[in-house]
């Protein structure tokens, strides 16, 4: 397997790629900039996989996911947080993240993970939704529970509409109800919400 890593710290790189390397069939290339690592995608590298630690970048997990997406669809994408919600990793794995594990698992079960997501199966761990109470989306309706998770990828009005064959007046209409019932603000806070976990 080929594999593109990035945590944002070169030191942490180099030695998360000597493990998996020593313990792993696995090439491990690094990078520390995000911007870098999209470039190298775009621009046609031999990948299987790109490990990013979602958090060290200044930007949030949803974009950081997107541009990788945008980059190369085929890559597959597993991505390392501090924290594991169930709501945001399941939007997170809606969007087109192949898996979502929390830093805390240690080596040998990133191993395992993308032994796991090179074989097409998405790595499951427990989630940790102990430290705070979520909003409850039990309220919305099937189809607002999927534009959720379209609105959380960071997708446009437009492309949502085209996926659900709805006009795009009708998804801002969605987005409100959805707002509303959840008590965001607007959009960037309702991604905000689904990321720290606020909402299931």
């Amino acid at each position: 397997m080929r594999i593109i890593l990035a945590t944002g710290l070169r030191l942490v790189n180099e030695a998360l790629a000597s493990y998996i390397e020593a313990n792993s069939p696995s090439r491990v290339e690094t990078c520390v900039d995000i911007g870098e690592l999209v470039a190298r995608l775009k621009g046609g590298a031999c990948v299987d996989c790109v490990v990013v630690d979602s958090d060290a970048f200044a930007l949030p997990r949803f974009e950081v996911l997107q541009r990788l997406r945008d980059a190369n669809a085929a890559t597959k994408v597993l991505l390392l947080t501090a924290s594991l919600r169930s709501a945001a990793a399941e939007a997170l794995l809606s969007a087109g993240a192949s898996a979502v594990l929390p830093k805390s698992l240690g080596g040998a079960f990133l191993l395992d993970a993308l032994t796991l997501v090179q074989s097409g199966r998405v790595p499951a761990y427990p989630a940790d939704d102990t430290e705070r109470s979520p909003l409850s989306a039990s309220t919305l309706t099937r189809r607002e529970q999927a534009l959720l998770a379209h609105l959380c990828a960071g997708r446009s009005n437009k492309e949502i509409a085209t996926d659900f064959g709805l006009r795009e007046g009708t998804v801002k209409l969605c987005a409100r109800s959805i707002r509303a019932k959840l008590g965001a603000r607007n959009r960037r806070h309702l991604m905000f919400l689904a990321e720290q976990g606020a909402v299931i």
